[in-house]
């Protein structure tokens, strides 16, 4: 119970990165109006945020055996 407590916790957390990655996109947006490059800077850190949460979330899958790979079954 407690792995499975740990593992939903850990799947939460990598959604939760995943939105503030798109949060920092749409600040980035903004920031265009203040310089081009504010705007660049923003939109390469958002992606990268957005890049981690997602390999997190894979590595939820696998751990939470969603992901069955082909030497699995």
């Amino acid at each position: 119970m407690n792995s499975n407590f740990n593992l939903f916790f850990y799947g939460l957390g990598a959604k939760f990165i995943q939105f503030i990655g798109v949060c920092i996109i749409i600040a980035s947006l903004f920031g265009f109006l203040v310089h081009w490059a504010v705007f660049l800077i923003g939109l390469i850190i958002g992606i990268g945020v957005i890049m981690w949460g997602k390999a997190m979330r894979f590595d939820y899958q696998r751990q939470s055996g969603s992901i069955l790979h082909r030497g699995d079954w």
